[in-house]
């Protein structure tokens, strides 16, 4: 049995917590965040999906936006 994102309680919860981080760092860009805040912001999406994707690729590959083109 492959452990995945839907049977491991493990996996879900450091996915989920990768998640709530993410979505924390979305919300705190407005409409005064400057360049380099995206910029950062950005950088760090990308370090907790890479995470995401080393716990569970196929997990990783339904939430990226960028799959299938």
């Amino acid at each position: 049995m492959k452990f995945t994102y839907k049977n491991c309680a493990k996996k879900k919860s450091a996915i989920d917590k990768l998640l709530a981080y993410n979505a924390s760092l979305q919300s705190s860009l407005g409409v005064d965040s400057t360049p380099e805040d995206k910029l950062i912001v950005q950088s760090e999406t990308h370090r907790l999906m890479s995470k995401i994707k080393a716990i569970d690729s196929d997990f990783y590959d339904y939430i990226n936006p960028k799959r299938n083109g």
